[in-house]
């Protein structure tokens, strides 16, 4: 098995994710999540949140479901598509520019449709080898009726939409520029053929920062605080990966001090929950949405390849404008004496796609020291910080200060089993990558101390019991192992 297989495997055994509806044999492209799932994306929305609000950060929460003319205003309805070739021999459907660049050395799609048709007779059915009968685009959206009489709505395919539309009922409130509206929900895109577990889902979560400004005033208040930081980064057209500060960009005229910004706050963030091989790409201009300036991604090297994780765009005016244009409603602001459409700076990260990018950074193999496969989660997103496991289950004492433990550490989300030899209960504690384990023996109950082993290195120290949440808290805090 290769290492994306074990993650699979693993995921699946501990109910970290798996197919949707799987006893039917599954859906393409839904996965659902199970209690070790569920508490590492609490994790990541939770650090997401520290990380990259301030006090100018409002949070919304908008329908999943969006009128036609909404998506129609944003572009969606007229630009969301992809290229999909149909085989002739057994209708097969997959999307045409993969196809392209898997079967023709070099070649790289550049947005225009008739590039792709221009190779059809090139091509051939991945599924069965037959002969392309047509290539076309199609819409990615999950369309709907709304209401008794069906008017026509969407799934909405990202969450900005929503803020863009209450972008004027928090303008009332915040009252001045410049501010944030941030949103974590679900969009939903009709994928062809959603594949890679949770790299290409049809449902999915997204975080999403709209940041609205006075597209005279490109700046930061807090520029200064992070304009150091260093991170690696693609330029336009260039495959070297070099190391770049958020000032050196705003230098170099890359992006404005905003962006930069939340570069370099994102950089802090997937640092911080465990991904380590990255770096920020500039995008090329047949690669950026109809709606934006300018893109800068953020990519992951995995076992499946690079993945995108977030996309990060200047979208200037396009939305508020086209919204004003298609609700009839002014959307200006007057500030300074000025009337104006505020710009909008956008960061948008895929929940989901960040989970199995930590899962694929931090996984570790078989060794002589381990019979299992685990994982080395910083014990800031660790679904449990701590486990609590009794030496042996015919003790009453030694459980009963087995239980007094867990009660005593329970802030810090315990993983607590009370069967099995300690020998696998550390291996389904390592599995889910639980940072730190305490063991309850004989010697607790002779002098009330126990064992903390640090996952990382097996290593084992022996602390009392009165002081076990100073320690650990300390451990946990400071990503401590021994």
């Amino acid at each position: 098995m290769n290492n994306y297989e074990k993650i699979l495997e693993i995921a699946s055994n501990r109910n970290i994710f798996y197919p949707s509806y799987e006893i039917y044999g599954g859906v393409s492209g839904f996965y659902d999540f199970g209690e070790i799932g569920i508490l590492l994306k609490e994790n990541i929305i939770k650090h997401w949140k520290k990380t990259l609000f301030d006090e100018n950060t409002f949070e919304v929460d908008t329908a999943l479901i969006a009128p036609y003319i909404v998506l129609e205003a944003s572009g969606h309805v007229a630009e969301f598509t992809d290229p999909i070739a149909e085989c002739e021999n057994c209708q097969y459907k997959a999307r045409a520019d993969k196809i392209a660049e898997e079967q023709i050395n070099g070649f790289l799609w550049r947005g225009n449709i008739e590039e792709l048709k221009e190779i059809k007779d090139m091509l051939k059915c991945p599924k069965c080898s037959g002969k392309i009968k047509e290539i076309y685009q199609k819409n990615l959206m999950f369309s709907t009726s709304i209401g008794y009489d069906g008017d026509k709505g969407f799934l909405r395919p990202e969450t900005a939409q929503g803020i863009f539309t209450s972008f004027q009922r928090f303008y009332k409130i915040k009252g001045k520029l410049p501010f944030a509206i941030a949103q974590c929900g679900r969009s939903f895109r009709n994928e062809i053929s959603p594949r890679k577990g949770l790299i290409r889902l049809r449902e999915f979560t997204q975080m999403e920062i709209e940041y609205f400004f006075n597209p005279n005033k490109p700046f930061h208040k807090k520029f200064k605080e992070i304009e150091n930081v260093e991170f690696f980064f693609k330029h336009r057209g260039k495959n070297e990966t070099i190391k770049e500060t958020a000032k050196s960009l705003v230098e170099k005229n890359i992006c404005s001090e905003i962006f930069a910004y939340y570069l370099a706050k994102q950089w802090k963030f997937f640092s911080e929950i465990g991904i380590k091989k990255m770096w920020f790409r500039h995008l090329e201009k047949f690669e950026t949405p109809h709606y934006s300036k300018g893109n800068i991604d953020l990519e992951v090297e995995t076992s499946l390849g690079v993945i995108e994780i977030s996309g990060n765009a200047d979208r200037t005016d396009y939305d508020l404008k086209r919204h004003a244009q298609y609700s009839n409603k002014d959307i200006n602001v007057i500030e300074e004496g000025l009337s104006f459409i505020p710009n909008v700076f956008e960061t948008s990260i895929g929940l989901e796609r960040t989970l199995f990018c930590i899962l694929d950074n931090n996984f570790m193999d078989k060794s002589k020291d381990r019979d299992w496969y685990w994982f080395k989660l910083p014990s800031i997103i660790a679904p449990y910080k701590i486990a609590v496991f009794p030496l042996v289950q015919n003790n009453e004492k030694i459980l009963e200060i087995s239980r007094e433990v867990k009660e005593m550490l329970k802030d810090y989300k315990v993983f607590y089993l009370e069967k099995g030899s300690i020998g696998k209960r550390y291996a389904k504690a390592d599995e889910i990558g639980v940072p730190y384990a305490i063991t309850v023996d004989h010697q607790s109950i002779e002098d009330n101390t126990v064992t903390i082993r640090f996952r990382d290195s097996t290593k084992q120290i022996r602390v009392k019991i009165n002081e076990l949440n100073q320690t650990i808290e300390k451990f946990v805090n400071h990503e401590i192992q021994q």
